[in-house]
């Protein structure tokens, strides 16, 4: 949208994120899905690799700004079901 910042969001994780896909520090590789207190690495199949979540850890968020702001305000994405429950 005009007026809105980039889709890529340099930040740091925090609360309120479910559903929001990023990417950690360095890692340009792989993408990952925030769901709960673990990051599930995204593959075109479904989401594969789950491991934990680190507060404070610098991440580039992909997902558009606006659409962080809704998850924060209550709107709870679906998900494919191999992420699991939150």
């Amino acid at each position: 949208m005009p007026g809105e910042e980039a889709n890529a969001d340099e930040g740091r994780q925090g609360a309120g994120d479910d559903g929001r896909i990023e990417i950690q520090g360095d890692q340009r590789d792989d993408a990952f899905l925030v769901w709960g207190e673990s990051l599930l690495a995204w593959s075109p199949g479904g989401y594969k690799e789950r491991r934990p979540r680190l507060k404070g850890e610098e991440v580039t968020a992909l997902t558009p700004p606006s659409t962080v702001r809704s998850m924060r305000a209550g709107y709870v994405p679906e998900v494919h079901l191999s992420a699991g429950p939150a």
